[in-house]
């Protein structure tokens, strides 16, 4: 009986470490898992975080061209402008250059 009893004893711890060697398996595999899912959800965050950079920094572009668009059509004006008045000036010009030059 005694001898019973002691093998009863084998068999439950055996049992018992078996459960625990399943149990120490089954919680690497959660946190493998788990570590598994953490990547996945850092390298989708990262993603939408770069996304989310570029689309900021194209509305700004375009707010920033928005923004200097008046300004330089008016740049363009006044070289327009500019032009028109030494073209405007060159028969002027010319013809005082001549001058001078018949001067001498």
């Amino acid at each position: 009986m005694a001898l019973q009893v002691i093998d009863d004893i084998r068999q439950a711890e055996a049992k018992a470490e078996a459960i625990e060697q399943k149990a120490a398996e089954q919680a690497r595999d959660i946190i493998r898992q788990a570590r598994h899912e953490a990547d996945a959800l850092i390298a989708e965050s990262e993603k939408e975080s770069h996304r989310k950079a570029i689309e900021m920094l194209e509305r700004a572009k375009a707010e920033a061209e928005a923004e200097i668009q008046p300004e330089l059509r008016a740049n363009e004006q006044r070289c327009d402008q500019l032009k028109e008045q030494a073209l405007s000036r060159m028969d002027a010009a010319v013809e005082l250059i001549l001058d001078r030059l018949g001067g001498t």
